[in-house]
């Protein structure tokens, strides 16, 4: 079992296979391409680490959202109740 894939693709390894296993040149060319682009394409819509590190920072900013907001609304009432006494304070 091989270790996990590289990024690069060896096509002329896989040419020389299927051209051993009784493919025309033509044939495992396109083959060993059609398969190159798909792993491509599969490597394009990869999650990269920066996108797991995203996703877990705005899955914890979701977390601590509510409380957040609890605390900015206890602390709009508290500076609104402070501003009405000091207003009431002044001759």
């Amino acid at each position: 079992m091989e270790a996990m894939a590289s990024l690069t693709m060896d096509t002329h390894r896989i040419v020389k296979r299927l051209k051993d296993a009784g493919f025309t040149d033509t044939q495992a060319g396109t083959f060993a391409d059609i398969i190159a682009e798909t792993r491509a394409a599969d490597l394009i819509n990869a999650a990269t680490k920066a996108d797991l590190v995203a996703l877990e920072t705005r899955a914890s900013v979701a977390e601590y959202e509510p409380k957040i907001i609890k605390w900015l609304v206890l602390l709009f009432l508290g500076q609104t109740g402070l501003i009405v006494a000091l207003v009431k304070l002044l001759p």
